[in-house]
């Protein structure tokens, strides 16, 4: 095997895997999944009323606001 043929094997394996990633993150509870952590930068800048109803019910179970104290604000809610 010369140094050509190994370059096309790299390229053909790597596209491989490039194909069977995104189809891994398309396919059926992925995608959903990913599409839910996509609308989490934007929850906490809506009114409660006008949140997403699937968004809302996957909130994550841990809180996601900074602690005061981590921001370097004092006094400030």
């Amino acid at each position: 095997m010369d140094l050509i043929e190994l370059r096309v094997a790299a390229t053909v394996l790597s596209l491989t895997v490039f194909l069977g990633i995104l189809a891994w993150a398309y396919a059926g509870p992925q995608r959903r999944r990913f599409e839910d952590d996509a609308d989490i930068p934007f929850l906490e800048d809506q009114p409660p009323g006008a949140r997403h109803a699937r968004a809302a019910a996957h909130r994550p179970a841990v809180s996601l606001r900074v602690p005061p104290h981590a921001t370097g604000r004092k006094g400030q809610p």
